[in-house]
């Protein structure tokens, strides 16, 4: 699962019960005499103008997606062109203002509701009425479904009421509502029977800003489409990036930084992820390293590292150094990583040996260390590449021959090695005797691959490939044990395979994309010739979208698209583009979260959960193969995202042993399961899949699986 996210995180809309509560009915009640606003499926409010109309199509909510970063970048606004303060010389008397362009004429002609072609209304309907798409006021016939507004006309900074209708009682419901900055929060209020043989569903969307709407009410986890319409907010369109306090928030900004190695001041990309601190632009959002935040290095090119720019700063340096094994006496080259102060300008020698400090273990590669790892399948999922403590945390967790997902983001085209970062992280792995699963892919927030191939159709990633290889290449291995590699991460899902220029992108189109740039990738990491890296595919949401829209994902910050496709289908145009795709892997990576169905129900009790537990079998019978299954992400949440459901640490706690002694270590074809997550401070901390508060203390189930492990006697 991504971490926004941080990369990618399933993002899935969750089981959602109804309460019963008041009649709805009684219009002016609930409306306070306001006037209301009706649209049916299929209409909607003229919109006129440029905006044109908005595609009332149906659609099915994702249920592989968690929530996404939902903020515009401010700095898209239009600017003027050309220097305002210099006049026309000779043409122009320079006293003369600027009369600017043309002020917009409303258009009200002919109609009696909707849109008037500027930032007004041409007026609303009664309560009994519904606006159809020219404009015009229509009474109500009993048919459904239809949503009723309040207020029926809507002005910028309003919040607004939507009141669902239909003559099925669907359970677990949802309301998507998408403008011109994104997805706007829409949350549950109340629902109950109407008593004469329908229901009702209300929401409350958040503070909106002009523009055009679209209002997406879905049911059974997203799997139906109930209703979807379209509707005006007068006003002028603000999208600030932080329009609430506590939203989740990116952004995307230049920023002068100084390269450490020579002093030269560098302007880099930063890639800010956290949450909102007050109301207004990107200044407002927060900088959360655990979420992705990074920027650029500003050193890239800059020459030979100069690790010490000044006497007295802090200093990290990663080096190789020869040293002696006392077991046996042999010598050999291990990875070492500082952690001090400078004590003068210059090189690594120049860098103090701090706490935190540590080599490599030199015996590592002699006796008993280098007999391959077997019998635990033990393991937990990070969030990065988990140097320090975090990897010890594990060590603790799994134990001896236990496994670690590793993610390393920041691949791309012009990659020539991995980062020293990366280097020590997997030599600290395999010097604690941890099985390394590493997850590639591109920088955090910067998931548009396909624009990484050679050719126009991206269908060719050769040179992307031989950066992939360079990365493994050049990092640490143990003799006889394995480096996993999982090829990105659920490229399924809009915001982990992102395209640009406007319009959207189908299944099929991503899926054949996303075969040739794996098939790339595995060829090149084979042809190293080592048969301890054993490659796979990035691990797929179990629910998928059908298309996705290429504008929205341009900014690095919100990707919207129409969900509803299983990762299984997603498999399929793979096969279908590349038949022999599935040649090319040697284990395969899984998501098979609980769930009650396929693709969704997500984060039910284990005993409910079994189809979503047993979800690699579907799809190693759709490969029609026997692989070993490597589980790079499980597990239960305690406040799950979105409307999903909300349970204590003992019950996250009992149902993940349950899963390891019924499930996951007795099916023989699983060899280990790293759930998600063991600390981060939003998914973790916030929305409970954390095994360890980011304040450094255990949750229940960390404590238990490994006392579990323990009285196993695995991995001791």
């Amino acid at each position: 699962m991504r971490a926004v996210c941080g990369q990618g995180l399933l993002v899935l809309l969750l089981a959602m019960t109804i309460a019963c509560g008041a009649d709805p009915t009684a219009t002016d009640d609930s409306t306070n005499g306001s006037d209301v606003n009706v649209v049916r499926d299929g209409q909607g409010t003229d919109l006129g103008g440029d905006e044109g109309e908005v595609e009332t199509s149906d659609v099915v909510v994702d249920e592989g997606e968690s929530s996404d970063l939902t903020t515009t970048d401010p700095d898209t606004a239009d600017t003027a062109a050309g220097d305002a303060g210099t006049p026309d010389q000779g043409t122009t008397d320079p006293g003369t203002p600027d009369p600017g362009p043309a002020p917009c004429i409303p258009d009200c002609a002919g109609k009696q509701c909707g849109f008037d072609g500027c930032d007004g209304s041409c007026g609303s309907c009664s309560s009994s009425e519904l606006c159809t798409m020219d404009g015009q006021c229509e009474a109500i016939s009993p048919e459904y479904p239809y949503m009723v507004f309040d207020p029926a006309a809507p002005a910028a900074g309003q919040v607004l009421t939507v009141t669902v209708y239909d003559d099925t009682p669907w359970a677990y419901i949802g309301l998507t509502v998408s403008g011109p900055c994104g997805d706007a929060a829409a949350n549950h209020v109340g629902g109950d029977s109407t008593g004469d043989g329908a229901w009702y569903w209300t929401f409350e969307t958040s503070a909106l800003t002009g523009g055009a709407y679209t209002f997406m009410f879905t049911a059974e986890q997203g799997v139906t489409a109930v209703h979807n319409t379209a509707l005006f907010v007068a006003g002028g369109t603000n999208c600030l990036l932080c329009p609430e306090v506590g939203q989740p928030c990116s952004d995307v900004y230049p920023e002068q930084q100084q390269c450490s190695q020579n002093g030269s001041m560098t302007e880099v990309t930063c890639y800010k992820f956290g949450h909102c601190m007050g109301v207004g632009d990107g200044t407002q959002c927060s900088w959360d390293a655990a979420l992705g935040s990074y920027c650029t290095d500003p050193c890239t090119g800059a020459g030979p590292a100069q690790i010490c720019p000044q006497d007295g700063v802090a200093c990290t340096d990663v080096y190789s150094a020869v040293l002696e094994c006392t077991a046996t006496g042999t010598s050999a080259t291990v990875m070492c990583t500082k952690h001090g102060f400078c004590d003068g300008v210059g090189d690594g020698t120049h860098c103090s040996w701090g706490e935190g400090s540590y080599c490599g273990d030199p015996c590592a590669g002699s006796g008993n260390a280098s007999e391959p790892p077997s019998g635990n399948r033990f393991g937990m999922g990070l969030v990065g590449p988990g140097l320090g403590t975090r990897l010890d945390l594990v060590k603790e967790l799994v134990g001896n021959n236990g496994y670690v997902l590793m993610i390393l983001p920041g691949i791309h085209q012009n990659t020539n090695g991995p980062t020293g970062e990366w280097i020590a992280a997997v030599q600290q792995a395999y010097d604690l005797n941890l099985i390394p699963v590493l997850r590639l892919g591109p920088s955090w927030g910067n998931m548009n691959i396909r624009d990484e191939s050679d050719d126009a159709a991206h269908h060719d990633y050769s040179t992307l490939a031989q950066a992939y290889r360079s990365v493994v290449e050049g990092l640490p291995k143990r003799d006889n044990w394995p480096m996993y590699i999982q090829v990105h991460n659920e490229p399924n899902l809009c915001h982990e395979w992102r395209c640009t220029g406007g319009g959207t992108i189908d299944s099929v189109t991503t899926a054949t994309e996303y075969a040739h740039f794996l098939a790339d990738v595995a060829d090149a990491l084979h042809a190293i010739g080592d048969p301890r890296i054993q490659v796979s595919l990035g691990a797929l949401a179990p629910g998928g979208n059908v298309s996705c829209e290429c504008e929205p994902c341009a900014n690095g910050v919100h990707c919207t698209g129409q969900p509803g496709e299983l990762g299984l289908d997603f498999m399929q145009h793979m096969a279908a583009a590349v038949p022999d795709i599935w040649t090319r892997i040697d284990y395969l990576a899984s998501h098979p979260y609980p769930a009650t169905n396929t693709g969704f129900g997500f984060f039910q009790p284990f005993e409910q959960a079994q189809t979503g537990l047993y979800y690699f079998e579907q799809e190693l019978a759709l490969l029609q193969m026997t692989l070993p299954v490597l589980i790079t992400e499980t597990g239960w949440c305690t406040n799950c995202p979105g409307d999903g459901p909300t349970w204590s640490e003992e019950q996250k706690s009992q149902w993940t042993q349950q899963a390891y002694t019924n499930v996951w270590l007795q099916h023989p074809l699983i060899e280990g399961v790293m759930p998600f997550v063991l600390q981060d401070a939003s998914w973790g901390n916030d929305f409970g899949f954390g095994w360890v508060h980011t304040d450094g203390w255990h949750f229940p189930v960390f404590d238990a699986v490994r006392n579990l492990r323990i009285s196993l006697g695995i991995g001791l």
